[in-house]
């Protein structure tokens, strides 16, 4: 009958340890089902993303949550360039600071030229991976920083699509 009350409560003190930890882990994130199709193919309507809500340096490539002026709607775009860099499109392709891009669906997917743009201090110039579905920074400007509410670290759901972006 010892052993019994041991395992129960060593299994209840696991079990509150486990539950700890993940609160502790998960305080900086949150999750945000996804809307359209301006990211696609990487994030599909539907997904659940888990998104780190604090803020921290961004890096080109990175996949942000934000909230433009006078929206209630989030958004997800790809960062391509950051403060003092300059972005363009020449014969299709996109291109920061003068060399190709290189990282993900933007780096195969032909785009109207657009002129180059120095993206001015805290602000960032992002895009969507399916550019034809995408209102970004080549309609709109680059974002202030202060606009974003986190990076997407994954997709949780559907369990099919689950992955590390």
């Amino acid at each position: 009958m010892g052993m019994r009350k041991f395992r129960g409560t060593f299994l209840l003190g696991l079990w509150a340890a486990v539950v700890l930890i993940t609160l502790i882990a998960l305080r900086n994130y949150d999750w945000y089902p996804a809307v359209g199709e301006s990211m696609s193919p990487t994030i599909q309507p539907g997904d659940i993303l888990l998104v780190q809500t604090s803020h921290e340096d961004w890096k080109r490539g990175d996949l942000i949550l934000f909230q433009v002026d006078g929206e209630e709607t989030l958004f997800v775009k790809r960062i391509v360039g950051l403060p003092g860099d300059r972005v363009e499109a020449v014969r299709g392709r996109l291109r920061v600071n003068g060399q190709p891009w290189r990282e993900g669906p933007l780096a195969d997917i032909p785009l109207p030229d657009f002129p180059a743009q120095r993206v001015p201090p805290g602000r960032l110039f992002v895009m969507g991976d399916n550019p034809p579905e995408s209102e970004d920074s080549r309609s709109l400007g680059p974002l202030s920083e202060e606009a974003v509410q986190g990076r997407v670290r994954a997709i949780l759901y559907p369990l099919s699509r689950m992955k590390g972006l």
